[in-house]
């Protein structure tokens, strides 16, 4: 329909006045929607459900950059001062930190998270690795 970017847009700047000329008997329904609905509870509850959405996301990029040292870039560092004979063998140690951490540690936690009475035996579990005592007599 249009050759180019340059004729799209001065037909855009010519169409677009005519067109909010003729929607101007909206602008204070629209203007007055504004105003009625910003106190009602389904927008309280709209905030609410975009605040907690928001903090989920901040917590989970937090814990995908806390989980381990690599989110920071501080691993590195510790792994650069490291004596070894072989690098390689430096590297892939690095490797597999960055992979337990992030997968079977945070995936276990996210089962925590999901799966309901989880905690609790994870709580046990730990009660029984500090105190050093079988799980078969804690549960």
């Amino acid at each position: 329909m249009f050759s180019s970017k340059s004729s799209l847009g001065s037909t855009t700047r010519f169409v677009t006045p005519y067109y909010f000329i003729s929607k101007i008997n909206l602008l204070s329904w629209a203007v007055g929607e504004i105003f009625k609905s910003a106190f009602t509870g389904r927008v309280a509850f709209g905030g609410f459900a975009r605040a907690t959405v928001a903090q989920a996301m901040r917590f989970g990029v937090a814990r995908g950059i806390f989980s381990n040292k690599a989110g920071l870039d501080s691993a590195s560092i510790a792994h650069v001062v490291a004596q070894t004979k072989h690098p390689v063998r430096q590297g892939t140690i690095a490797m597999i930190g960055v992979i337990i951490d992030t997968l079977i540690i945070c995936s276990m936690i996210g089962h925590i998270v999901v799966k309901p009475y989880a905690w609790l035996f994870v709580i046990v579990a730990f009660l029984g690795a500090i105190t050093k005592v079988p799980l078969r007599y804690l549960l």
